[in-house]
């Protein structure tokens, strides 16, 4: 058996080859991970979304790559029969993930968690945030001090 070890490769312009340039499937390989986390308590009364200061940036390395978009952390309110929503945006805009209406008893607080496949079609640099909103009439508390909130992307080959 042989080995052949070398410091580089190079195409023959000077480029350097990519795997699926060198015949190397690397279809559903994770390429990066990106993790953020915030405790600070939210108290949300807002009707319309608004940021809660949970976000995260990856830049993906082809256009044919996805972003696999995971959020968890703990949502409640300090009036029954209260509800909210939660959301993840790209770009400022782009809406990538919504929950149902999230509704819990008086002072109860429970866990969310949001997965969802993204597939962005670039390679510019991408911000996800973290968005939440009430139903207008109650206040809800987003990523309280009891667990903290947490934002994963992970970049899959494509």
């Amino acid at each position: 058996m042989s080995t052949i070890k070398v410091d580089t490769i190079q195409k023959a312009n000077g480029s350097t080859p990519t795997a699926g340039g060198l015949g190397l499937n690397i279809t559903g390989t994770v390429l990066q991970v990106v993790h953020a986390e915030k405790q600070d308590a939210i108290n949300q009364t807002s009707s319309t979304y608004t940021d809660t200061g949970l976000e995260a940036s990856i830049t993906p390395s082809s256009t044919s790559n996805k972003i696999l978009v995971m959020v968890q952390g703990n949502g409640g309110q300090s009036t029954a029969s209260r509800s909210g929503k939660l959301r993840v945006i790209r770009g400022g805009s782009t809406e990538v993930a919504q929950t149902s209406h999230f509704t819990t008893m008086a002072n109860a607080s429970l866990p969310f968690v949001v997965h969802v496949l993204d597939s962005p079609s670039t390679t510019s640099a991408l911000t996800y945030e973290v968005q939440t909103k009430t139903d207008g009439v109650g206040s809800m508390n987003w990523l309280n001090s009891e667990n903290f909130g947490h934002l994963t992307l992970i970049e899959i080959a494509g």
